[in-house]
């Protein structure tokens, strides 16, 4: 009896091995602020919005069955990032899925993981667009950054 045990969980173990799920993230911003991001030209402050293109951030979640239901979840870290400044995130294109529901617009990412849209089964081409708000000329010109991370829960 204890090696059918053994067998079993064997199998299982190469059964899940099989279907692995993946997230496949693409894209990354780097924006350089200047003349043209201010609200009004010289002696005015930077817009209250910054955005990048459409299609800045590239999703791909693979290995689903059809009727599997999935959530992309966010969060981040912004500790180099000067006071006040924060970063958000919304999809942007449905791209080549079975079902999605993309949610309301832009998601402030925090550091707590946060729900950003979900789906049912395989999809490709899920795009995400980055928003940065509070930049101003108050700011120190230097280099910051933010740290994004997307996890696929099932």
């Amino acid at each position: 009896m204890k090696s059918r045990l053994i067998a079993f969980a064997l199998i299982l173990g190469f059964a899940v091995n099989a279907h692995a799920i993946n997230l496949s993230v693409s894209g990354g911003w780097a924006p350089t602020l200047g003349a043209a991001d201010l609200a009004g030209g010289a002696g005015t402050g930077f817009r209250s919005t910054i955005e990048s293109p459409p299609a800045q951030v590239n999703l791909t979640i693979s290995g689903f069955v059809e009727s599997t239901p999935w959530t992309i979840r966010v969060q981040g870290s912004s500790a180099a990032l000067p006071p006040g400044v924060t970063v958000a995130v919304r999809p942007t294109a449905e791209g080549n899925c079975g079902s999605l529901s993309l949610g309301q617009g832009y998601l402030e990412v925090t550091s707590f993981p946060q729900d950003l849209f979900s789906g049912v089964g395989s999809c490709s081409g899920i795009n995400l667009q980055l928003q940065l708000l509070g930049v101003s000329i108050q700011h120190a010109p230097g280099n910051y950054g933010a740290e994004i991370t997307y996890f696929l829960v099932q």
